[in-house]
Formats: C-alpha cells, sequence, structure tokens
C-alpha cells in the first residue's frame, strides 16, 4: 500500500485537529494498547491527545493512517474526519500455469471454430460430418472444462451487489441505486474474450426462449451462429442503465417480450479480476416475482456465489430461504479441485458493515451479528436437506464463510477480497491439470473411435454385409423404439399418478395443526420472531425435501426400468459391434442424451452403470459434462427435482412464512397452536399475482403449485419423447453406410486420409 499524504483545508496545513478517540473506538475498535502499537505513538501521548483533542503535526497523521492501514481522510476545520471513498481494482496474481490455461483456451477456441468451418464446408459426406460432430463435442467440452468460473452475486434488492462489484472491478461501472433498479442479469466478462464481430461495442444485449431451463451460455458466444441467433442489440456501457433498469427506455420497449424470453446484458471490459472469472449481477429478490425468478434461474450455474444481506438487518427468514436452496443446489467446484474446502464457493456477506459502528446504541459488533445469525441459519437446516453425499455440513463449516464488507475501506473489505483471489487463483492454477486430464481420456477415446471407423472403411466386403444386414432390421429397429418410446411413456404416466398421491398425503400430512404443533415441541425454536423464523426455514426445507425424496424415487424406479429393457436388448445382440454397424442401444441412449435435463432423465443418466458404456459408440461422453452428468455416479437431488426449489415455489415460501406467519401472533400459552393454525391457513390462501407478475400459479394454493409441479414434471417427461427423434438417427446411420459401399477405392483413400486427419494429435 502506497504512502498517503493528508491535507485537510484547515488554516495551518502543518498542523490538524484528528479525534483519535473516535477513531480508535468506532472505527477501528481496538484498545489503546494496541492502537500504541500500531500507531508507534506512546500510551502516554494518546491519552493526552485523546482527553484535550491536541493538535497533531502533519506526519503524526500520516504515520497514524499508513501504520494502520486506513484509507484515505480529509479533515474539516472542526477536526471532524471523514472518508473518502475511492475505488481499486482487485488485482489477482497471474502465474505462469495460469498463463499456460489462457494459451491453451485460445488454441482450442482456433481448432473449433476451424472444425465448425469443416462441418460446414465438407462434401457432404456422412461419415466425415458424423466424426467432426463427435470431435466437435469433445472440444467444446475441453472448452467448458477450460472456461473461468463464474462469480455471481445475489441477495435482496439494495443490498449493494452493483456497487461491490464496482470495488472488484475498480469503478462505477455499473448503475448502483439504492433503489431496486436490475430487472436482468448482466455478466461482465475480460476484453480478451470478447467475440471479434462486435468490433468496437462493449456491450450487447441477449435474448432465449424462457420456455425451458436453459440459459444464455456466454462461453458459447464466440460461435457466431449462436452469437446472431440470440442476439438483440450492440452498443457502449451505457446500455446497462437504458435496458438493465426498471425504468430504462429499453427495458420499457422490451418487457412484453420478457414474458417469453429470457434477457442477459454481456459487458466485455479489461479489468484485472476477469482474468480469472466472469462477473453476475442478477437482480435483487423480494421485490417483483420476475426478478426472483431471473435471479433464481440465474444462480443455477453459478461456480461461486457471494450473498449479501445487510448488516443492520442480517440474514432475515426471505435471506435464510434463500441460502437453504443455494447450498443445495451450490456448484460442486469441490469435486474438481482437492484443495477446496465443501463450501468455500458460497460467500455469506454482511454488507453495509460499517453502519453497525456508525449506530450509536449498537451493543453488537458485526462479527457478533454473523455468529449470532449464521447459527440461527445452521439450526433450521438439517443436513438431509442439503442433499449431498459426504457433506460436512456443520456451524464452523457454514460460519467460515461469512464475511463483512463495506465500500467505506479497504479495511472492510480485506477479508473477502483476499479469500475471493485466493479461491479464483487456486481453481486457475488447477485447472490446467483437470483440463489436461480430461483430454487425455476423451481425446484417447475420440482416436480409438478413428481407428475403428479407419479399419471398417478398408473393408469393403464387410461395407456391404453390414448395409444389407442393417435394411433387413431396420423396420425391426423402428418397431423397438416405438415400443420403448410408449413403453416410456407409460411409466411416466403411472409413477406421474404414484407421486401425486404421495405428495398430496405429505401434504396433508404435514400441513396440519396437530403436526405442526408436535413438531414446534420437537424442534424448540421458541417463540419468538427469531425462533418463529427458524422453525418457518426448517419447515419449507423439511416439505421440500420429503417432496423431492418421493420424485427421486419414482425417478430411479424409472431409470432403472429403462436400463433393464436395453439390458434385455443387449444381451441379445450376439453379433460383435463395429463403428459402421448400427447398434440399437448405443443409438436409444445416445438420442435420450438430448434430453438429459428434462423431467426424469435428469436423474436416469447417473444410473447407468455398465450401460453407460454404450454411450462411448454413439456419442462421446464428455457431452454430459455441460449438463452436470456424472456417469457411474449419483445425481443429487437437487438437480434432479430442482424444479422445487424453483422460483415461484421459492417466492410462494417466502410470501407464506414472511407475510402472515411473523406477525401479529400474540404472546400467549396458545401461541403454537396459534402459528400453526397461521401456518394452514397460509398454504391454502389462493395466490393472486399482480398483473405485471408471472400469472401461472395465480388462483392456486401453496399446496396446489407443488401438486402442479409434481405433474409438470412428469408430463415434461412423457411429452419430451418422441419416437421420430430415435427413428431419424436410423435414417442418417443408413445413408453414412450407403455413401461409403457406393464409393470408389480412389474416393475411399480420399475419405481415409481425411479421417486419419481428424486424429487429435
Amino acid at each position: 500500500m502506497g504512502k498517503i499524504e493528508v491535507f485537510g483545508g484547515v488554516k495551518e496545513k502543518w498542523k490538524m485537529a484528528l479525534k483519535i478517540k473516535e477513531l480508535r473506538e468506532e472505527y477501528l475498535e481496538i484498545s489503546i494498547e494496541k492502537m500504541s502499537e500500531k500507531s508507534g505513538i506512546s500510551i502516554e501521548d494518546l491519552n493526552k491527545y485523546e482527553d484535550n483533542h491536541l493538535l497533531l503535526e502533519q506526519k503524526t497523521i500520516n504515520d497514524i493512517i499508513n501504520n494502520l492501514e486506513l484509507d484515505s481522510m480529509e479533515l474539516s476545520e472542526e477536526g471532524i474526519m471523514y472518508k473518502t471513498i475511492t475505488y481499486e481494482a482487485w488485482s489477482p496474481t497471474i502465474t505462469e500455469r495460469i498463463k499456460e490455461l489462457k494459451s491453451e483456451k485460445e488454441n482450442l477456441t482456433n481448432s473449433y471454430a476451424y472444425f465448425k468451418q469443416q462441418i460446414e464446408q465438407n462434401d457432404k459426406s456422412e461419415t466425415l460430418t458424423d466424426l467432426i460432430g463427435k470431435k466437435l463435442t469433445v472440444l467444446e467440452q475441453i472448452l467448458y472444462k477450460i472456461k473461468k468460473p463464474s462469480v455471481t452475486l445475489t441477495g435482496a434488492s439494495s443490498t449493494g451487489k452493483s456497487t461491490m462489484i464496482n470495488h472488484m472491478l475498480g469503478d462505477n461501472t455499473l448503475p448502483a441505486d439504492y433503489t431496486p433498479t436490475t430487472s436482468i442479469s448482466t455478466k461482465i466478462i475480460h476484453v480478451e474474450d470478447k467475440p471479434e464481430y462486435m468490433r468496437n461495442n462493449t456491450t450487447a444485449i441477449f435474448k432465449i426462449s424462457n420456455k425451458n431451463n436453459s440459459f444464455i451460455e456466454t462461453h458459447k458466444l464466440n460461435e457466431k451462429k449462436y452469437f446472431n441467433d440470440h442476439l438483440v442489440e450492440m452498443g457502449d456501457l451505457n446500455l446497462i442503465s437504458e435496458f438493465g433498469k426498471h425504468e430504462g427506455d429499453k427495458y420499457l420497449r422490451n418487457k412484453e417480450d420478457m414474458k417469453n424470453f429470457d434477457f442477459v446484458i454481456v459487458c466485455y471490459l479489461d479489468k484485472p479480476i476477469l482474468k480469472l472469472c466472469d462477473i453476475w449481477d442478477i437482480p435483487g429478490t423480494n421485490v417483483k416475482v420476475e426478478d426472483d425468478y431471473i435471479a433464481s434461474k440465474s444462480r443455477q450455474g453459478a461456480d461461486i456465489t457471494l450473498y449479501l444481506s445487510v448488516a443492520t438487518q442480517f440474514l432475515p427468514l426471505p435471506d435464510m430461504q434463500h441460502i437453504s436452496n443455494i447450498l443445495k443446489a451450490q456448484s460442486t467446484i469441490k469435486g474438481d479441485f482437492e484443495n477446496i474446502g465443501e463450501f468455500e464457493n458460497l460467500f455469506i456477506i454482511a454488507s453495509q458493515a460499517n453502519n453497525i459502528k456508525k449506530n450509536g446504541t449498537a451493543t453488537e459488533t458485526v462479527d457478533d451479528i454473523l455468529d449470532k445469525r449464521i447459527k440461527e441459519l445452521c439450526d433450521s437446516i438439517d443436513k438431509k436437506h442439503i442433499s449431498k453425499e459426504n457433506t460436512d455440513f456443520s456451524l464452523d463449516e457454514i460460519r467460515d464463510r461469512g464475511f463483512s464488507f463495506d465500500i467505506s475501506s479497504k479495511k472492510a473489505q480485506k477479508t473477502v477480497k483476499e479469500e475471493l483471489l485466493s479461491l479464483l487463483t487456486r481453481v486457475a492454477e488447477n485447472k490446467m491439470t483437470l483440463v489436461e486430464k480430461f483430454k487425455e481420456n476423451e481425446c484417447k477415446k475420440y482416436n480409438k473411435i478413428i481407428d475403428e471407423t479407419i479399419v471398417d472403411i478398408k473393408d469393403k466386403k464387410s461395407l456391404k454385409e453390414d448395409l444389407e444386414e442393417f435394411i433387413a432390421n431396420k423396420s425391426a429397429n423402428k418397431k423397438k423404439n416405438e415400443e420403448l418410446v410408449a413403453f416410456m411413456k407409460q411409466k411416466s404416466e403411472e409413477y406421474k399418478r404414484s407421486s401425486m398421491t404421495e405428495i398430496t398425503n405429505i401434504l396433508n400430512s404435514q400441513i396440519n395443526v396437530d403436526n405442526i404443533v408436535n413438531l414446534i415441541d420437537e424442534r424448540g425454536f421458541g417463540k419468538s420472531k427469531k425462533g418463529k423464523e427458524q422453525f418457518s426455514n426448517w419447515f419449507q426445507n423439511e416439505l421440500t425435501y420429503k417432496i423431492e425424496k418421493v420424485l427421486t424415487k419414482y425417478s430411479e424406479q424409472f431409470s432403472k426400468d429403462i436400463n433393464d429393457k436395453l439390458e434385455y436388448i443387449a444381451k441379445h445382440e450376439n453379433k460383435k459391434f463395429k463403428v459402421s454397424q448400427f447398434n440399437f442401444v448405443a443409438n436409444f441412449i445416445g438420442t435420450l442424451s438430448s434430453i438429459a435435463t428434462v423431467g426424469a432423465f435428469s436423474v436416469y443418466f447417473s444410473t447407468l452403470g455398465n450401460l453407460g458404456g454404450y454411450i462411448f459408440l454413439s456419442q462421446i461422453v464428455s457431452g454430459f459434462s455441460a449438463i452436470g452428468i456424472s456417469l457411474g455416479g449419483t445425481a443429487s437431488v437437487a438437480t434432479a427435482v430442482s424444479f422445487i426449489g424453483g422460483p415461484m415455489t421459492l417466492v410462494i415460501g417466502i410470501a407464506i412464512l414472511a407475510g402472515s406467519i411473523i406477525r401479529g401472533i400474540l404472546n400467549r400459552a396458545a401461541w403454537k397452536k396459534d402459528f400453526a393454525k397461521q401456518i394452514v391457513k397460509s398454504y391454502d390462501k389462493k395466490i393472486k399475482p399482480k398483473k405485471s407478475d408471472d400469472q401461472t400459479f395465480n388462483g392456486l394454493t401453496g399446496k396446489e403449485v407443488y401438486i402442479l409441479q409434481c405433474e409438470s414434471f412428469w408430463d415434461e417427461t412423457t411429452n419430451s419423447l418422441k419416437v421420430e427423434d430415435f427413428n431419424k438417427d436410423l435414417e442418417l446411420k443408413e445413408a453414412e453406410l450407403r455413401e461409403l459401399t457406393n464409393k470408389t477405392e480412389k474416393d475411399l483413400d480420399k475419405l481415409l486420409n481425411k479421417v486419419e486427419n481428424l486424429k487429435f494429435a
């Protein structure tokens, strides 16, 4: 930190008044002994200065400021100190390993662009199209592995998210009014990642249909077609205010379109921290339903989450509910990096922390508040609610993720700044090792497919036999597709009925006065406002957990039914598989992968077991990493049935629990029964959103929303199954086989050369 020279607007510039006692007690919160040790001024002199308000030499004031690492101060003639808020960009250390990562990304990006062009310009060879497509899948997933982590700032409106981002960046890029301004998500990316076709523009707006759970994948924006398909408008940083504020002209102009699309602002800046991460500024929660929806959806892609809550009202009930859901769905960075703790990618931040010190009646420090409220949060969450295997969920683990932050001084930013930069550096340094292992594994598998394809192409006699056999079995394979699709639809409908029956029983058995009174006694949170908040959060988590458990149980049974059918078919395909042939099981699983995030299929791909091997025959398994699926592993409940923790149920839960329950309960002996009645009444109350809000659940009760979402879960599963999708690959395989059998020896030699050149070096 450089030396700070202090100049005030006083008459005698060489001597000034400084309220040392105020500085020590209210700002630094240290003893006079500690002040003496840090400042180099004797305790005796400090007592004189504090008691008599003596004028100080300018050098002494400079020594105090520098030795105590204070921010720049200005002094008035009366000796009242105030700090000038300055921005200083958060700058990580860029190591050689991180430079290697950047170079590797550039090489992969160029390679991807080259083969993307090749697939568009090749000589219409079905074989080459298929193999180049597989190679693009490998490259795309390596790029997905290498992409920078996403740091998402979230929390209620006016907690200082945009302001904190401005301090991280080192300037006032984002509008940071103390009003609910942000209406859509804004992603900030380093300028070195800017698509070349943006030319001199720094900012762009993109949109994507909100009919599914997808969101703009900013790492794909360097693909021109993806960019153009989703682009709304390009411009400069003014677009953030014009579009990203509720009263902005462009926001109002596109508001009607927002019913069908999710919008994202992306801006490219040359800021140090962006060399190691992308930053999401997402809408504040608890103000507008559509903002809650966008915030919840945006958080799903977060690698690192910074949750801000104002220190003076730290972690009210809605914040507890949001953090509970974040803990369930938190990205598993730990799974890729051994030196990162279980919850190290979550920061629970008491923002505007210095307001505690300014409050003359405050009896608690910021640390006291963090201790107390995070304990209350942890008490309201059972380990099973987090739905993670081998999760070390404890008070100490979560308390370690609590930080304070304030814009008024570097000291108030120091800890969270150092922790975040340390985490980003470790992730970046270890990503290269992760990418190298991933490349070795996937490139080897791809090269094996190329080798087997070459062997098959050289055996022209075998190719003709393969085509004849394929044509002979084509009708039978179509019939198998029809039978399997019909079977899965039947099972989906069957499990929908069973799920809805069980969930209805859970809602009726849980949301009744007697049961809630028993649970209040069992949990023992007490009748204080805080106790009721804790019970409310726990009850909502417990209810959601029980519903998720039902859906997961039937999703796993659904998966077993499919696998049993496919295993039976696989055992009866006695011939040795060759790349040029058509393998029914491989084709079927490959087609299912296109709906791997829909309904019960979000569970299916974690249950493949030995059948997982078939995917390598039709689609490179790395393609699944983008949707968070690990073959042979166990899908987390939060991923499988995450819609239960979706924006509308979250909003409903907060409205139910924060509205009528917490207020107006009489403190008398019958409080438990009164409290229970209010809970039941709230779940039975019909939802009446404003005209401008999402109308999906208009007129439904809270209980009916759960039932509707259960029904939607299975309906999406059923409706995603289309026999045409499975038969399409039959036509493609026939076209490929016909192409190979019709080629001359000379043409086959040319094709072999092109296929050989597709191998990874």
